[in-house]
């Protein structure tokens, strides 16, 4: 099952507030939102692995995504791939500007 945002937080605040237990945070999912004892919830591994997108974590990772964004940017607007991929021509001419 594909859970919204709203299920996301709610799980990762009652993973929290139950002292990291996941089967509470699981009783705690089926209350909140009227799941059938049957019916699927957030299994461990999904509950845990929301436990890692804390609001730093995220930030962090995302400014790391955006530099790398901007690098590759700035070598594919010279028509390069990347910075070890400079063309023997594009040296030379930079040689001959600069002397």
């Amino acid at each position: 099952m594909v859970w919204t945002g709203g299920h996301r937080g709610f799980a990762v605040r009652a993973y929290f507030e139950n002292n990291r237990s996941v089967i509470a945070t699981q009783r705690a999912f089926r209350r909140r939102f009227n799941i059938p004892r049957n019916n699927a919830v957030p299994n461990a591994n999904t509950i845990r692995k929301q436990e890692d997108f804390q609001p730093g974590k995220l930030k962090e990772r995302r400014r790391k995504e955006e530099e790398e964004r901007r690098k590759k940017k700035k070598y594919s607007s010279c028509g390069f791939q990347s910075p070890n991929t400079i063309p023997y021509q594009f040296v030379i001419y930079q040689f001959q500007e600069n002397n």
